[in-house]
């Protein structure tokens, strides 16, 4: 009897952990061919929807690509970099990005030794992150964040947006601010 209730009180979070794996793979999957195909504009490759099919099958598998040479090593680097992109714009979309080091922290870890606090309090990681998102929307609350604080000293340049990227938002925002997109 302990067995069947067990299972049936673990059902929401399991279907909560499939729906989260599916989120981050389709968050993961759309970054990494967002980036392959600004990699594409900027290194102006002929075959675009090869260039992107390509790093689409190979960013996932990147330590397994390439020779022992240092072309070999570049495709490597390259990759690791694409799929880590990727990894963290899916973390940071499904609010389940790693939480740093304060309050929030404490309390993870605190819940992860004790049964009782994992009963009482099931998730850290999302509703801390949630309300990290809305704090940095908020006018007011912004100004307390490290994060917007750090993004705002370095202005319009983000230090890992290609040329291609930049003129992209570029030209995304001026479409915006005149209503022509």
């Amino acid at each position: 009897l302990l067995g069947v209730a067990g299972g049936a009180i673990g059902t929401p979070t399991r279907f909560l952990t499939t729906m989260d794996g599916m989120g981050k793979q389709v968050n993961y999957r759309m970054e990494l061919n967002r980036i392959a195909y600004l990699d594409g504009l900027d290194k102006n490759v002929e075959d675009l929807k090869g260039h992107i099919a390509g790093i689409m099958n190979d960013s996932p598998n990147w330590a397994k690509v390439g020779g022992d040479d240092a072309e070999g090593e570049l495709l490597r680097e390259t990759l690791r970099s694409h799929h880590e992109r990727a990894q963290s714009y899916a973390n940071k979309a499904t609010f389940t990005d790693d939480l740093g080091p304060g309050v929030s922290q404490s309390l993870q870890r605190m819940r992860s030794k004790s049964k009782i606090v994992q009963f009482a309090v099931p998730f850290v990681r999302t509703p801390v992150n949630l309300m990290k998102f809305v704090g940095e929307r908020t006018p007011g609350l912004a100004q307390l964040s490290q994060r917007v604080k750090d993004d705002l000293k370095m202005g319009v340049k983000a230090a890992d947006m290609t040329p291609v990227e930049l003129e992209a938002r570029n030209l995304a925002y001026g479409k915006m601010a005149t209503g022509a997109g």
